[in-house]
């Protein structure tokens, strides 16, 4: 599935680096304790950001370019932009 070990280690320091500003970084970073209904929404709100990626790479560019005029594909790049 992963291959890349050097995202996996980058991803790896990131969530560590966030999880030590949250511990120990509090009055620095101006960090306040978070309730366990919040925390709820923080991590619904994540996932639904996820599948909503998802369904937008469903979208075929073909079917965007009908919806969004200005819409185009850079095939020199693979990319698509407005």
């Amino acid at each position: 599935m992963l291959r890349n070990w050097l995202f996996i280690a980058i991803t790896f320091i990131m969530v560590g680096g966030q999880i030590i500003i949250m511990f120990f970084g509090g009055k620095s970073f101006s960090i306040t304790r978070i309730t366990g209904v919040q925390w709820a929404y923080s991590v619904v709100l994540g996932v639904m950001s996820l599948f909503v990626g998802v369904l937008i790479r469903w979208i075929p560019f073909e079917r965007l370019a009908r919806w969004w005029p200005n819409f185009h594909r850079d095939d020199s790049r693979g990319i698509a932009s407005v």
